[in-house]
């Protein structure tokens, strides 16, 4: 049954080979952060419309890079029956309980179907047709019979270029099992030395500091959380690095509203201000700057009295 499914798959993410009319790669200067909202899709082919509308969108406002979010390569599991089922069931709930049974059917089925590698096909035939840079969101990989949380780099020829994985798990994927990345990779583009480190490695001011020193001038950070979305929970992360150190920031969410709330604010940094950000548009994009201000010491301080704020607010701590 599961090589009759990959099969399956495989023939329907398969792309014809259809002459390119778009004109060839670009240097703009110009990068995009994707907000997406995961549907209902009702076939594959509408899933692979709707991932391609993100490619014209990005297109249209002449973006040389387009950055999916964290567990974008997972979505072709939305085609097993019962998964389908489970995610949008409201009533449903993810126990993360290490010795719970729903625990072991995930992990085998991450390692017995090859979901994440017709996710790649996809977008490596949108980044051909399109010209475009690409980072793939994460998807979980099987590597020496360990599990990743991996992020791929694709370039306007739809070649792979490398791949970074997380770095500092949350306790659901301590609890499954995954296993942590060791180096905080750098990739040469056109348009600027790119780091792509994944979620919660923002939430560790060291993770940006290694990556300035590296001399990286892009960070694209894809995120998907798993909680209802709080402003002030929010700068654990990515925003909080942004006022911290000085380079062009790509922050890309998943959103989906079922059994599992992931939540996020698709969020466009330059030189420690928010350039743009929105849960409404499909797209976001800017124009890169290699001018940057000098870095500052972390905003302890700051982030205290925001906590201290909401405490008074919400009556409640942030952490216990």
């Amino acid at each position: 049954m599961i090589t009759k499914f990959n099969n399956y798959m495989r023939s329907k993410f398969k792309t014809k080979s259809t002459p390119i009319t778009i004109q060839e790669f670009s240097n703009t200067n110009i990068v995009s952060a994707v907000n997406f909202k995961v549907k209902k899709y009702h076939s594959i082919r509408e899933f692979q419309h709707d991932v391609e509308s993100y490619f014209i969108e990005a297109k249209r406002q002449n973006s040389s890079l387009i950055c999916f979010p964290e567990l974008f390569g997972m979505l072709p599991l939305l085609f097993i029956p019962f998964v389908r089922t489970f995610l949008f069931k409201k009533s449903s709930k993810l126990s993360t309980d290490s010795s719970d049974s729903t625990q072991v059917s995930i992990l085998n089925l991450l390692k017995k179907f090859n979901y994440y590698a017709e996710s790649l096909v996809l977008l490596q035939h949108l980044a051909m047709k399109y010209k475009v840079y690409v980072c793939s969101g994460s998807m979980f990989v099987i590597e020496n019979n360990k599990i990743y949380n991996r992020q791929y780099l694709l370039s306007p020829q739809g070649e792979i270029l490398g791949y970074q994985d997380k770095l500092h798990l949350v306790e659901m994927e301590k609890q499954f099992g995954l296993a942590i990345g060791h180096e905080l990779k750098t990739f040469d583009l056109p348009f600027g030395r790119l780091c792509m480190p994944i979620c919660m490695d923002a939430s560790y001011f060291e993770t940006l500091r290694i990556a300035k020193k590296k001399g990286c001038t892009i960070i694209a950070l894809p995120i998907a959380n798993m909680e209802n979305y709080n402003y002030y929970l929010a700068l654990r992360g990515l925003d909080m690095r942004m006022k911290e150190i000085m380079m062009n920031g790509i922050k890309s969410p998943l959103i989906l509203d079922g059994a599992i709330k992931i939540t996020g604010v698709a969020t466009l940094f330059q030189n420690g201000s928010i350039i743009e950000s929105t849960t409404t548009k499909k797209v976001i994009s800017m124009k890169l700057t290699n001018q940057f201000k000098p870095d500052i010491q972390c905003h302890e301080n700051i982030k205290n009295q925001l906590f201290n704020e909401y405490k008074k607010i919400k009556g409640e701590s942030l952490y216990e």
